[in-house]
């Protein structure tokens, strides 16, 4: 059997700590990862060795030339262009008749491969990919399989409501020849490609879960936790002679000609060789070689790069990073989550931000929006960094927008982060939300950025290019890219004024028709209102309300009706003017059997979905608001009228805290039956439940349906009872 190592990446996510060495020569309590995985290998009895290369080449000959390896037969493939993992494969492979194993080079693991290879050699199948359990599967490739093994379903970086398992793929695949007839000429990847085509054409592909402990090295926070981990199992090893005066907590890694002067070295350190460090304080950190140290300095959880320099009293928090090559002067303070890319020095008593501060990385987008409470100071830095990210995540012009002019400060910062990449950006300046989401969709800008208030927050909405909010994926992509370098155009991008949009928007809304007469008064929006025939005057009637994002519609006395109605109702509207409706997955599950007995189909779909375009209709406040209107119109009733000759619903929601890990209770709910759309949905006899994780660690939201209220309630009880009853298989 022979073996690929795929160690031509970037290491992007580990910057700066990638920016002079490639990931898979990054040292793990002082070894680095592709030496771990060649002694791993090598002691499956396999002796050739073919390594694809792309980023800083010649680092990875040069470890891989050491006296150890001088019994085993390393090829060196080196791309001139990128040719992504499968493509790298078949680089290396190009004449192969024999097995093969494939290796992620970056990934730290202890499994016993063999029991792997036995695997594959007993199904028979032409590929078997190594997996493991995770807790947290969102930021890796999710597998579904049946009881044999046999894999039905890959689902890539999934966000919680569609991680329906937690095997995740290791990036460790074991191959017969043939595999090498599905991957093409040129780039290509396994997920992408080769995975897809293989299961297309009907061949088996299997997965052995292995145990044993496994890190992919991909983040600052994977790559500390993967060195506490191996600590944690392994146990320290000190290497150098400790002076007297030094407190030295277990376990620890101290390499070769440490010098180690008064000071206290906490558990899960790892000082790597020719460190000097004098008088200073460290717990839980990571020095690569030739660090040092002065009197009063001191680091927590941090990672300090090869020949950094911290002088004395110097402070650095949790999650750092020190390039290599740099100095902080004496009596600075780096904060935690802060970076520091290589060779800079900076200078004595400063309090130093980074790179990219820590609170970048907590504006994680929920529902495409992102929230900054007045009396926070994010700085203008936070809106340029995401005006940069958002063009490099969608590689395209950005249009801007916001309620009010005050907030014309924000846009212009964040704008100038997009121009910063050489991207263009669209100002529309102060205008209506639903009809710059429509500009968005219809003049296919790449993406769309919003500002707007509250009682509370400055609200910051983001939309892709189909005018929809950004999905849980692209989120963290635009999140990751925060945290990221950044890639400036050779020269800025233009900025320009966009206007007109309102025309082209009410031509859109009367394309689903204006109704001569209304049912109920109307108070909407400026640009819907002059659309609209005059209200009825008199106060005994129904009112409808149309904001910027949501519709209401209120009993004469005041009392609303239910938002579950009222999405029922325009959707019934829509599909007796268009078929098929695609809806989105919020809506009542009585809309599918609503739509099939009014003769036309109705599609649940989800906002990642390829048809997600075809949602906007029904998610556009205004166009919901023509939709019951006209409908009314039609059926010459009230609102109240109208929705008695459906059938009668009740939807009930509850909160529940599960002691179980999300991925566990995802995978666990999978497996009992449950459909797979934005989280799992049973179909029980008394009615349907959907239930979704939150973004709390162990927190679900059940959502259910029945045909009364004290039905969905007690639905409610019994799968509230059914998750926390979950235990682990």
């Amino acid at each position: 059997m022979k073996a690929v190592i795929m160690a031509g990446g970037f290491g992007t996510r580990l910057r700066p700590m990638t920016e002079g060495i490639p990931k898979p020569c990054v040292p793990v309590v002082g070894v680095p990862c592709i030496v771990r995985i060649l002694r791993n290998l090598s002691g499956l009895g396999i002796r050739e060795f073919h390594v694809s290369l792309f980023y800083l080449p010649q680092q990875i000959r040069s470890v891989l030339s050491a006296e150890e390896f001088k019994n085993l037969s390393i090829y060196f493939h080196e791309e001139t262009v990128p040719l992504g993992t499968s493509g790298s494969v078949k680089n290396c492979l190009k004449d192969c008749n024999d097995e093969f194993i494939v290796v992620s080079g970056d990934g730290v693991f202890d499994f016993d491969l063999s029991f792997a290879v036995d695997f594959h050699h007993a199904h028979g199948g032409p590929f078997t990919l190594v997996s493991t359990r995770v807790s947290d599967p969102g930021e890796y490739g999710v597998l579904l399989s049946d009881d044999t093994g046999r894999i039905v379903r890959f689902l890539e970086k999934p966000d919680w409501s569609h991680a329906y398992s937690d095997d995740v793929n290791t990036g460790i695949y074991i191959c017969s020849p043939s595999v090498l007839n599905y991957i093409p000429e040129g780039r290509s990847d396994f997920s992408k490609d080769v995975f897809p085509l293989m299961m297309q054409q009907k061949i088996p592909l299997y997965h052995y879960r292995a145990k044993g402990y496994w890190c992919d090295v991909g983040t600052v926070s994977s790559y500390l936790d993967c060195n506490r981990n191996l600590l944690a199992s392994q146990g320290g090893s000190v290497q150098s002679p400790v002076e007297e005066g030094t407190v030295i907590e277990s376990p620890c890694y101290i390499g070769k000609n440490v010098r180690l002067d008064r000071c206290h070295v906490g558990p899960y350190t790892v000082i790597g060789d020719g460190c000097v460090l004098k008088e200073s304080r460290l717990e839980g950190c990571v020095l690569d070689t030739g660090v040092r140290c002065e009197s009063g300095s001191a680091a927590r959880n941090a990672v300090l790069c090869k020949n950094s320099i911290l002088r004395s009293n110097v402070r650095v928090g949790d999650g750092c990073v020190i390039g290599s090559d740099c100095e902080v002067g004496s009596g600075s303070t780096v904060p935690a989550g802060a970076k520091i890319y290589p060779s800079n020095c900076i200078p004595e008593n400063t309090f130093v931000p980074g790179n990219v501060h820590r609170k970048l990385r907590s504006l994680v987008p929920e529902d495409g929006k992102i929230l900054f409470p007045f009396g926070e100071d994010f700085g203008g830095a936070t809106m340029y960094e995401i005006g940069r990210a958002l063009a490099e995540l969608f590689d395209g012009d950005v249009v801007v927008g916001r309620t009010e002019q005050r907030d014309a400060s924000a846009t212009m910062t964040l704008c100038g982060g997009v121009l910063s990449c050489g991207k263009n950006v669209y100002d529309t300046g102060v205008n209506d939300l639903s009809q710059f989401r429509f500009t968005v969709r219809n003049y296919a800008f790449r993406c769309g950025a919003f500002f707007q208030r509250n009682y509370s927050n400055l609200i910051l909405r983001l939309y892709d290019g189909n005018g929809m909010p950004l999905s849980s994926a692209l989120g963290r992509r635009l999140v990751q890219g925060l945290s990221g370098e950044s890639n400036c155009g050779e020269k800025d991008g233009l900025y320009r004024i966009f206007r007109g949009g309102a025309k082209s928007y009410q031509s859109f809304l009367r394309s689903f028709g204006i109704p001569s007469r209304l049912m109920l008064r109307v108070v909407a929006s400026p640009i819907l209102s002059p659309l609209l025939p005059r209200s009825p005057e008199s106060e005994a009637r129904e009112r409808m309300r149309v904001g910027p994002e949501w519709i209401r519609i209120e009993r004469p006395d005041g009392e609303p009706f239910d938002e579950d109605l009222i999405r029922l109702c325009s959707c019934l509207a829509f599909g007796r003017k268009e078929a098929p409706v695609y809806f989105p997955t919020s809506f009542p599950n009585l809309t599918e059997e609503i739509a099939k007995n009014d003769g036309f189909r109705a599609i649940r779909t989800a906002v990642d979905d390829k048809s997600a375009r075809k949602l906007f209709p029904l998610t556009d406040p205004n166009v919901q608001a023509l939709l019951i209107l006209n409908l009314l119109q039609e059926e010459k009733c009230t609102f109240q009228q109208f929705i008695s000759k459906l059938p009668a619903f009740a939807v009930k929601q509850r909160d529940v805290t599960v002691h179980l890990p999300r991925s566990t209770v995802m995978r666990l709910l999978a497996s009992s039956g449950g459909e797979l759309s934005e989280g799992i949905r049973f179909f029980d006899r008394s009615g349907v439940v959907r239930i979704v994780p939150k973004s709390n660690a162990n927190a679900f939201r059940i959502l259910s349906e029945a045909s009364n209220a004290e039905l969905a309630e007690e639905l409610c009880e019994f799968y509230s009872m059914k998750l926390k009853g979950l235990k682990p298989d």
